[in-house]
This record gives structure tokens, sequence and C-alpha cells, in this order.
């Protein structure tokens, strides 16, 4: 019984270790992402949406297909 454990026990720990250093390389090769934002752009005729592509932090509160106010592009971001 005890043996039974033992083995139950060492394959729970390569498991973990297996899943700990799968994040870890995940987490080095994933620091930053794309993603597609747009903003309003208005003039006397009319506005309209503009859409920009911008790198950010892998963990940003953006996502694709988010709205931001004009005053939040950034000169790194392209004009797509």
């Amino acid at each position: 019984m005890k043996q039974n454990q033992t083995k139950i026990q060492i394959e729970t720990q390569n498991q973990t270790n297996d899943l700990k250093e799968t994040f870890e390389n995940i987490k080095k090769t994933e620091t930053h992402r794309r993603i597609r934002l747009y903003f309003r752009s208005c003039c006397g005729c009319g506005c309209y949406d503009v859409q920009l592509e911008r790198i950010v932090p892998f963990d940003s509160p953006l996502q694709d297909g988010d709205h931001i106010p004009s005053s939040q592009v950034l000169e790194s971001d392209k004009l797509i």
C-alpha cells in the first residue's frame, strides 16, 4: 500500500514540475502582444473609426477591438 502511495506522490510531483516548467517557458517567451484598437476621428464632414495596431505588455487590460479616446493614441501606434 505504501508503495502505491509513494508512486502516486512521485507522479503528481512530476506533473506539477512539468506544468511549472511549461508556464515558465511561456512566460519567458511571450512578454508582449499585438492588438488592434479603434479611435474616433472627427472633422467637418463627420466622424469615422480609425484602426491602429499597438504592441502592449502581455498582461495589459487592452484587448483586440477596444475603442480608445484619441488623446490616448501613441506615437508608436501604427495606423492600419
